[in-house]
């Protein structure tokens, strides 16, 4: 037995909207990693026009979301070598930080980069522990490439 996931496009459209009526104000972020969790990622596209930013996990995926859309990308993962931050940035990514490496990394650039930072608030899998985000903050507010 196969298992198979449908999305409904009204409701997807109906979801959207729902979140736009509770937060007006809000910028909204749609996650479409893994080619829209394996809706694949043309289909959905058209109905999530209205959102801010799109998510990805990983550096592939923004290279080839890149070609569809101007639309920001955030991505994830963040980078981990200046190979990978030169491209996220040439490809206009805004970057998630959630180890103390990517700090240095992206710190070391003359380039400016829009970082969100991911905290680890106890499952510790990713993010800055408590010292880390303070870390982290102090440096990228005395960093005037680092936007948020």
């Amino acid at each position: 037995m196969r298992a198979i996931a449908t999305i409904s496009q009204s409701a997807l459209l109906y979801n959207l909207s729902i979140v736009k009526q509770y937060a007006p104000q809000s910028e909204i972020v749609a996650m479409v990693k893994a080619n829209a969790y394996g809706h694949h990622i043309d289909l959905v596209m058209p109905l999530i026009e209205n959102v801010n930013i799109l998510a990805v996990s990983e550096l592939k995926e923004a290279q080839e979301l890149r070609q569809i859309t101007d639309k920001p990308i955030l991505l994830l993962s963040g980078v981990n070598s200046s190979e990978e931050l030169q491209l996220a940035i040439n490809i206009n990514c805004h970057c998630v930080v959630h180890h103390i490496s990517q700090i240095t990394l992206i710190n070391n650039s003359a380039q400016a980069l829009n970082v969100w930072l991911k905290i680890d608030t106890g499952m510790h899998r990713l993010g800055l522990s408590r010292n880390e985000y303070q870390q982290c903050l102090s440096s990228f507010k005395s960093n005037p490439q680092v936007g948020s």
